[in-house]
């Protein structure tokens, strides 16, 4: 008879949903052999002057990211109260690099 033993290590993702860097964020993570948190799942941030949304796979960015940038700058216009200005980037990206053209 052979036995053949394997070591399993799963990984439980978990979601985090709270302060992040200067404002929130809510992600998927788990944590792997050393409990160092691995992103992987979805992403999003927000603060005052910037909105993240993103994935992640096995902590580098994967697929499609959307960046917007809130200007305090305003702008006036004849039938609507001034309104803020939003910078939007996108863009791909695969196993951490930059993929194809971003648009802006």
């Amino acid at each position: 008879y052979i036995l053949i033993f394997q070591n399993l290590f799963s990984q439980t993702l978990k979601t985090y949903s709270g302060s992040f860097e200067n404002g929130t964020a809510t992600y998927h993570y788990y944590e792997n052999e050393n409990s160092e948190r691995v992103y992987h799942g979805s992403f999003s941030y927000k603060s005052d002057e910037l909105k993240i949304t993103g994935s992640f796979k096995n902590n580098f960015r994967d697929g499609k990211w959307v960046i917007i940038k809130t200007k305090r700058e305003y702008i006036k216009s004849l039938f609507k109260p001034e309104y803020p200005i939003e910078e939007v980037s996108s863009g791909f990206y695969k196993n951490g690099n930059l993929e194809g053209k971003w648009s802006y």
